[in-house]
């Protein structure tokens, strides 16, 4: 859809409400400022740096409140329901930081296919690290059991019940955020732009929300891109195909497992296990001297257990080219791109709904 097609579909400024906790209100501003920004640019009225400038403010001020993000990769911390959406915009707010330099990049050192690579590295490796603290903290928990004999194992719990879904939730986010670097980096002229609060929360019809926005520059095309862990068909049925990609975790990345329920019995249940792609794309990753540099000791100790504990999982089916592939396959149609080779796979959905398929524009 063209960019100013696309943009009527939201609202131009967002009202950001008060907090009263320390530091969200100035983010969530911050936010609403770059979405006001990002609306402008689709209506021709600003450009992409300026955008990026904005996302860099807004990523300085996450980086200043780090207490605010610690708390959602700890499972007594975030099991608060009346907090559920207020933790949820936190971990939005935690990946939109991941594209903000891209963004800030002038023409010339965006055509330096060297400075899109450091750039990009730079957004994997801090995205891997924190899919693979959610995935860490969730595995941990599913092996944590009751005193109590007959009580499933913690994670199933219903007292963990928001934990649950808001590391999952943000993990799966991160799986996809992690697929859009990589695009970034390899297709000139596509652009991802972390979803906004009138992106997210202020469309006119919510069959419109977004979690991220893609443009393609060469053809003035953009898109949202919605994620969730499973794609239910009231999801299918809500969502606008026309404005929006709807990315299902489950399918689209192969983010399930068998789990056991109950210590010491044979049961076992389908869950949604976001976090893999992370945790090989890490695994993966040569990191530098610079980079490091920029940690301290304690966290490069902690660092180096992360990059263990992927590398020690290596050894399950490797996920992330099989989820780009088909991230790639269901996005740029969308964004007015013809396909050379068709992608290899049945889209998200058809598999549960063999008459209706996603549409790819």
């Amino acid at each position: 859809m063209k960019y100013i097609d696309f943009a009527n579909n939201y609202e131009p400024s967002y009202t950001v409400g008060n907090y009263s906790v320390p530091g969200f209100s100035e983010i969530e501003a911050a936010a609403a400022e770059i979405g006001s920004a990002t609306y402008d640019y689709l209506h021709s009225k600003t450009t992409l740096q300026t955008v990026g400038s904005l996302a860099m403010k807004h990523s300085t001020i996450v980086q200043a409140n780090p207490q605010l993000f610690n708390e959602l990769t700890d499972p007594e911390a975030t099991n608060n329901q009346p907090l559920k959406s207020r933790y949820s915009a936190e971990a939005g707010h935690l990946i939109m930081p991941a594209f903000a330099q891209m963004l800030a990049l002038d023409d010339s050192q965006y055509a330096d296919r060297g400075v899109r690579n450091f750039v990009a590295n730079n957004s994997t490796h801090g995205l891997s690290i924190y899919g693979i603290l959610l995935l860490d903290a969730r595995n941990d928990l599913m092996t944590s059991e009751y005193k109590t004999p007959g009580l499933p194992y913690r994670y199933f719990s219903k007292y963990y019940e928001t934990f649950r879904s808001i590391s999952t939730g943000g993990s799966t986010e991160i799986d996809v955020a992690l697929i859009l670097t990589e695009m970034q980096r390899k297709i000139d002229g596509f652009r991802v732009i972390g979803s906004c609060p009138q992106f997210e929360r202020g469309a006119f019809n919510k069959a419109n929300q977004a979690d991220f926005i893609a443009l393609y520059e060469p053809t003035g095309q953009a898109t949202a891109i919605q994620v969730k862990s499973r794609v239910s068909q009231d999801d299918y049925d809500r969502y606008n195909h026309d404005t929006t990609v709807l990315i299902s975790g489950n399918e689209d990345l192969d983010n399930v497992r068998l789990a056991q329920l109950y210590p010491g019995k044979s049961e076992s249940i389908e869950i949604s296990a976001p976090g893999y792609v992370a945790l090989h794309r890490l695994a993966n990753m040569p990191l530098d001297k610079t980079r490091l540099s920029q940690y301290s000791p304690r966290q490069r100790m902690e660092m180096a257990r992360i990059r263990n504990l992927a590398r020690q999982q290596n050894n399950i089916a490797p996920r992330f080219q099989t989820a780009y592939e088909r991230i790639v396959g269901r996005i740029l149609p969308s964004l007015g791109v013809q396909l050379d080779v068709q992608p290899k796979y049945t889209p998200a959905l058809s598999r549960h709904h063999s008459s209706r398929r996603l549409r790819a524009s």
